[in-house]
């Protein structure tokens, strides 16, 4: 373990776990932007949604807003 590791433990934060699951199928999400510059995520079962950035109580999160199954 070195110091920054030491540093992010001793503050309670932990590493991401990656890309987020697929709600319909399990799948791994994919992100990307849209031809407006929004986040976007999708899969290939079909999947999208945009990502909309929100305050939450810790900093900002991200949230998926929509999506649809097809």
């Amino acid at each position: 373990m070195n110091r920054s590791q030491f540093a992010l433990l001793r503050k309670g934060l932990v590493a991401g776990s990656g890309p987020q699951d697929c709600p319909a199928c399990g799948g791994r999400l994919e992100f990307g932007t849209d031809r407006l510059g929004r986040t976007t995520e999708y899969c290939a079962c079909g999947y999208n949604a945009l990502v909309r950035k929100r305050e939450g109580l810790n900093g900002e999160e991200s949230v998926a807003e929509g999506g649809s199954s097809r």
